[in-house]
């Protein structure tokens, strides 16, 4: 089957500023803001086809872990000065994906001493994972499961935490793996960390904030004031609370008290945009966190995992996660963006105006991919699986130029309405990444949960979608027409 040209699927776009949903923001985060301003681009599908890209990517073995680290050995050069490396993602449901972003972190651990991985999860509930790849305490599977985002809910995430766990229980491995989350909602586990500190440490001012803490942890509702009270009193205490406790205790119960802040300031958010931008901004807040108080543990190299829209340096009409932590770490930081051809993924079915339609989670295949995309110029070498260092290939003037230009990358997020509309963000590549990963065709990932229904046909579910409400639509203009019809025969019989 012949490959679409992207300028026919591609349509123009805006998002309109409008009262914001919290629990719509992520979703309005990849349907709104990937396509703003979107406009048809009139891209050549032969302009790039004599690219030499095969002389000039690595050839990846597998995406699957345990299997040696030859392939990637000629990442310890690009890699050796750096101390964050974020991983993104193209979709949050391909295997793929989520396989070989395991293997990276295998190689990150074992051949250049990376002790700290954080993903794109609420600070507090990712605690379980940890405690879990620490000690043991409860069950991989329960740890994953408590996660919110649910597309972490797949055997990929799993099969690595059981890792992170082997390698900790591993006696010969001195320096412990951490787990950390640098999102900020929901905030439940925040609150109970922050609870149970304050009951150890200041019996009355966990009596006089407890209700209004636990009101939070109910409904979410957070009190601004309540919030900056708590954080005076912890900087004007924090002597006396470390000494019954400890400054490392100290700093965590902190950070989540500061988690409980995010969340209430970006609740009285009422902009989309504003919205967005604030979340990533706390986001590499929280990064940074978390990179200094690894240095309590004599660790400053951790590896990121996040959507391709959170990691890259420069992302369309709006400050992204990755942007931030560049100013902050500039050339310490490695950005590896993901980009694919065609295949298959999970996302949640939703429409055009950011709503999720139902409430189960859809695989959804896209069959052919587009000439003209930036995963179609990989396609052309014929290798399925394949890594680009965009600095060591702009030596190439060809390259250089094709990766200073606008292309076209994948880019679907929590939600997925159709090929045309929310799978592309125009980015310029070596602007937004420093390395790209590139799968030739992908699986959906795996669901842990073997009883979880899920639509095993999301294609077809949203045409039937689409087209049982157009049909609804045509019966109501129908019937608002024929009573429009008889009103008026009915006044001329009685002119």
């Amino acid at each position: 089957m012949g490959s679409k040209n992207i300028k026919d699927v591609l349509l123009g776009g805006l998002v309109k500023r409008k009262k914001f949903s919290s629990l719509r923001f992520i979703v309005l985060f990849f349907v709104g803001i990937t396509i703003m301003n979107f406009g048809v681009l009139e891209i050549n599908a032969d302009t790039y086809e004599n690219l030499d890209l095969k002389n000039n990517i690595i050839s990846l073995e597998t995406t699957k872990a345990g299997n040696g680290f030859e392939d990637l050995e000629p990442l310890k050069e690009m890699l050796k000065d750096k101390k964050i490396v974020a991983m993104g993602e193209a979709t949050h449901g391909t295997k793929e994906f989520f396989e070989i972003k395991h293997r990276m972190f295998e190689f990150l651990v074992e051949e250049m001493g990376y002790r700290a991985f954080a993903i794109e999860a609420e600070f507090g509930e990712v605690q379980m994972v940890n405690e879990y790849i620490l000690s043991g305490t409860g069950s991989a599977y329960d740890a994953v499961r408590a996660l919110t985002y649910s597309v972490w809910h797949t055997e990929e995430v799993l099969q690595m935490v059981e890792w992170m766990y082997k390698y900790n229980m591993n006696p010969s491995n001195k320096e412990k793996i951490r787990f950390y989350g640098f999102d900020m909602k929901p905030v439940k586990n925040d609150v109970d960390a922050v609870l149970f500190y304050l009951e150890r440490v200041d019996k009355e001012i966990y009596s006089k904030y407890a209700s209004n803490l636990a009101l939070i942890r109910r409904n979410d509702n957070v009190s601004l004031d309540i919030v900056r009270e708590l954080k005076t009193i912890f900087d004007e205490n924090k002597g006396t609370y470390i000494v019954k406790t400890s400054d490392i205790e100290y700093e965590m119960i902190y950070q989540h008290l500061e988690i409980i802040n995010q969340w209430a300031e970006f609740k009285e958010v009422t902009d989309i945009l504003d919205a967005v931008n604030k979340r990533d901004k706390y986001m590499a807040e929280n990064v940074k966190w978390i990179y200094d108080y690894e240095k309590n543990f004599n660790n400053d190299k951790i590896m990121l995992w996040a959507h391709n829209g959170h990691v890259s340096k420069k992302f369309i009409n709006y400050k992204s996660m990755g942007e931030h932590l560049k100013e902050i770490y500039g050339d310490m930081l490695y950005v590896i963006g993901f980009d694919f051809y065609k295949g298959s993924f999970n996302s949640n079915p939703g429409n055009i105006i950011g709503n999720f339609i139902g409430n189960k989670m859809a695989s959804f295949t896209i069959k052919e991919g587009y000439s003209g995309s930036f995963a179609a110029v990989f396609e052309k070498t014929g290798i399925p699986l394949s890594f680009m260092d965009f600095r060591l290939a702009s030596k190439n003037p060809e390259i250089a130029d094709w990766l200073s230009q606008e292309q076209y990358i994948r880019s679907i997020g929590a939600i997925y309405v159709n090929e045309h509309i929310s799978s592309f963000a125009p980015e310029i590549p070596i602007e937004s990444y420093d390395g790209l990963i590139f799968v030739s065709e992908t699986t959906a990932s795996e669901r842990m949960n073997k009883d979880e229904k899920i639509i095993t046909n999301g294609n077809r579910y949203l045409i039937i979608y689409y087209v049982t409400r157009i049909f609804i639509l045509v019966l109501i203009i129908f019937c608002i027409v024929k009573f429009i019809r008889k009103r008026k025969r009915k006044s001329i019989k009685q002119q």
